[in-house]
This record gives C-alpha cells, sequence and structure tokens, in this order.
C-alpha cells in the first residue's frame, strides 16, 4: 500500500488554470503538506500550476507514476484510467463523482470503471470520495483546499464519509491526538 500512501510520484488529472477548477487545489495542498515525492498536473489545456506544468496526458509525462489521482467528468473516467493502466500506473484515487449513486446510467458506468481496473490491474480508492491524507509523507490529496494543522502520529483514520473523517481528523488534531 506504499504507492497509496507514500508514493514516489503522483499525476493529478483534470487539473486547469481556472479560477473555479478543483483538480489545482490538490496540487495546492500536495505543496503545502511538503510532499517530497514528484508532481505531475495534467490537464488537456497545458498550462502551469504552482509552478509545475501542466502536462496534457499521462502518456506525455514520460517517467514513472505511482498513483493517479483522478478529478473529470465520469464520462472521461475509464478511458483516463485505461490510459493510466497504459503508462503501468496501478494506484489510484478517483474523486470523480457521478457513477452508482446517479443510478442505472451510472452504475453501468462504474462497471467499465472496475473492469478497467481489473484489465491494468489498478487498485484504486474511490469513485466519489474525498481523497486521501497521510501527513507523515505529505501525501495530502483532497480536492478542497486544507490548512496544513494535521500532526503527523500513530492514529490513523479511515471513514466512509469523507465529510465526516475530516471532522474527526480536525477535531482529533485540535484536541493534540495525533
Amino acid at each position: 500500500m506504499d504507492p497509496l500512501f507514500a508514493p514516489s510520484s503522483v499525476a493529478v488529472l483534470g487539473v486547469s488554470t481556472s479560477q473555479e477548477n478543483l483538480g489545482k487545489n490538490i496540487i495546492k495542498n500536495l505543496v503545502s503538506f511538503g510532499f517530497q515525492g514528484k508532481i505531475y498536473p495534467v490537464g488537456p489545456r497545458g498550462g502551469t500550476v504552482e509552478g509545475l506544468s501542466i502536462s496534457p496526458s499521462v502518456k506525455e509525462i514520460g517517467e514513472k507514476i505511482d498513483t493517479a489521482v483522478i478529478l473529470t467528468p465520469a464520462r472521461f473516467v475509464p478511458d483516463i484510467l485505461a490510459e493510466c493502466g497504459e503508462c503501468d500506473v496501478r494506484w489510484a484515487v478517483i474523486q470523480t463523482g457521478g457513477f452508482r449513486e446517479l443510478g442505472p446510467e451510472g452504475v453501468a458506468l462504474e462497471k467499465k470503471l472496475v473492469e478497467t481496473a481489473a484489465r491494468y490491474g489498478i487498485r484504486f480508492v474511490g469513485p466519489n470520495c474525498l481523497g486521501v491524507i497521510d501527513t507523515t509523507t505529505g501525501f495530502s490529496v483532497p480536492f478542497i483546499v486544507l490548512p496544513n494543522v494535521y500532526r503527523s502520529g500513530r492514529t490513523a483514520i479511515m471513514a466512509q464519509s469523507g465529510g465526516m473523517g475530516l471532522s474527526l481528523a480536525e477535531r482529533l488534531s485540535t484536541a493534540g491526538v495525533g
């Protein structure tokens, strides 16, 4: 599970320079939390974010990527995951919503997502999640910008509800538990 919590490189897919772009927030969190690995923003329009060039696709990065963080419209996720698989990415955090929770059409899309992951041997967290935070490695990939107030320690929180897990983590951090 090291590539999920302590990757040496991460591609964040769905990044743009747009003010409203949530993928850009993931890059901000990685930088703010002191992630020491390589960060590769990916988005079709290019540009720069946090001083990093945005690659138009995973294939154009040309470097080994441990983990992909995906936050794009749901209809693109299976193809993006396939591209990651073709580039030997084996772990992903899929934050995109719009799958099973939207009914039969979403169920079919989620089935395609799971089949794609299985075909390439990709393990993933999600879809429709807030992401992963590891304060020890600085791997903080929620799509909301977080203050870096979380302390490293022996306490771990896993929650089905990202909002509830984040709220609990904030309370524990404020109470000095970590």
